[in-house]
Parts: structure tokens; C-alpha cells; sequence
């Protein structure tokens, strides 16, 4: 993909950068939205940042998981954010590009912010490729948040960082505003 340098900044970590992005861009007591299961410090952060958490339940099938588009699309509704683990953990699954569109348009229709935390990215299996977030659609870009590190793929935790990827100018600044605001925006 082509990702214009405007769009990336450093974050303090994917998971403190998640907690930020809920911080500076949803208020207390709104809902956030994660599949189940999903890794399991999400549903903590989300109830610590004083937002309510709401979870679609994936449906096992075939020896994978597989999302419930019904519930997705009815809980999706209440939240003003979606947390999206992609490729998702704890099950293993590599979002195909249709299903990224979909909920793409899904969370655009509802205005609801998708923040990806995108990690593991790097680590799947052949055939399977990751496929970013930001690059599947149109709603995609305008209306997510895409974070990572080079901490999984290349086993390196101690290094406290990552970087995020905003398409969206006004999100972009909005949030970066935020990370520059508060000295947040590097790494060790």
C-alpha cells in the first residue's frame, strides 16, 4: 500500500495509543464496540477509560471464527467506537478484503470511529496476507485509526512504541493534537 508520511506519527505503544485514542476521541460513557473474543486487556482498557463496552460475539464455523454481521450491525449503532484487532487475537483470523469493506461501511454509516490495532499484521500464514485497514475503501480511510509496532513482528516488546496511521486530515489532527499535546508522541 502507499501510505503518504503525513499520515504517520509515533505512539507510546499500540495498547496506550488505543486507550489515547479513547480518550481524546470519545467521551465518558460511550460505548465502544469489540468482538468476543478479542485480547483480553481490551474489554479492562475500555471500562477504565470510563466508556461502556460492548461486544459482538464472532461465531465459530468451519474451525474459524466468523463475524454475526446481524449483531455487529445492531450493537454497532449505540457505539462511537469500533476497537478492531485485525488480523484478530486471539483466534487467528485474517480479515478478507470484502469483510474490511463491510465493516468499513457499516461504521461509517453509523459514525463510528474503527480503531485497528493491526500488530499482528506481519504475522500470518501463506496464503493468507494481512490487508490494512485504511486501504480497503473510501469509508475505510475517512473514519479510522490504524496502529502498530515492530514489537511482534520482530520479538522486540521492550521497545515501548509504535506508530500511527490517520488518512483522515481532521482525525489526523485531532488526534495527533491530542499525543503532541500531552508529550505522548514518541517512543523510547
Amino acid at each position: 500500500v502507499n501510505i503518504d508520511q503525513r499520515w504517520l506519527h509515533y505512539v507510546p505503544g499500540v495498547i496506550k495509543a488505543i486507550v489515547l485514542a479513547i480518550l481524546s476521541l470519545t467521551k465518558p460513557d460511550d460505548s465502544v464496540l469489540t468482538f468476543s473474543p478479542i485480547y483480553d486487556p481490551y474489554p479492562n482498557l475500555v471500562n477504565t477509560s470510563g466508556r461502556q463496552l460492548v461486544q459482538s460475539k464472532l461465531i465459530q464455523k468451519d474451525g474459524t471464527f466468523a463475524i454475526d454481521w446481524q449483531d455487529f450491525e445492531d450493537k454497532v449503532q449505540t457505539c462511537r467506537a469500533f476497537l478492531f484487532c485485525s488480523p484478530n487475537n486471539p483466534g487467528g483470523v485474517v480479515w478478507d478484503k470484502d469483510s474490511l469493506r463491510r465493516i468499513a461501511a457499516i461504521c461509517k454509516a453509523s459514525n463510528t470511529l474503527v480503531i485497528a490495532d493491526e500488530i499482528h499484521g506481519d504475522l500470518t500464514l501463506f496464503p493468507q496476507q494481512h490487508i490494512p485497514f485504511f486501504s480497503v475503501s473510501q469509508e475505510a480511510s475517512e473514519n479510522c485509526i490504524v496502529l502498530s509496532s515492530a514489537n511482534k513482528t520482530f520479538n522486540m516488546p521492550g521497545v515501548q512504541g509504535g506508530f500511527a496511521i490517520v488518512p483522515n486530515p481532521d482525525l489526523r489532527e485531532r488526534f495527533y493534537g491530542f499525543l503532541d499535546g500531552c508529550y505522548l508522541a514518541e517512543t523510547n
